[in-house]
């Protein structure tokens, strides 16, 4: 095995240096912050803290107008799924993990393929946008909404 050479001991030796360094900053503990023990009040009525007013005179009341801004938006559906989830009493399909070899259906949050049961329904077939279940006297189909 060949010796390093002195510029190859220079180079890890300031790498050494160097993550001593960052390891220490990193495990190192900060004093907790001094807390003022005294609150005055001003005449205004608002409380002086270290000499810093609690709030901006103005901040609740932006904070009220986006509070209203926010209830006229009007919210579309999300973009990621294919509609609102439809169910049949206690079963909620949620969603379809399409494969055309081995399909998956989301019921009630638990993943399933085709034969399992839920609920004592037994999945017939999953298609891509619906469940074909049945319990032996009654056949459901779950969809997922366009």
């Amino acid at each position: 095995m060949a010796q390093p050479s002195r510029r190859q001991l220079a180079v890890l030796g300031v790498l050494l240096v160097v993550m001593v360094g960052v390891y220490a900053r990193a495990f190192r503990r900060l004093a907790p912050a001094a807390v003022p023990s005294t609150t005055e009040v001003l005449p205004s009525g608002r409380a002086l803290v270290a000499g810093i007013p609690d709030q901006d005179p103005g901040l609740s009341a932006r904070r009220a107008a986006q509070r209203a801004e926010l209830e006229q938006l009007e919210w579309t559906r999300d973009p990621f799924s294919r509609g609102p989830a439809r169910g049949h009493g206690e079963l909620t399909l949620s969603g379809i993990l399409w494969d055309a070899a081995q399909p998956l259906a989301i019921i009630n949050g638990e993943t399933l393929q085709p034969g399992e049961t839920i609920d004592g329904f037994r999945i017939l077939s999953i298609e891509p946008a619906s469940v074909v279940m049945t319990d032996g006297t009654e056949t459901l189909q779950l969809q997922i909404a366009p």
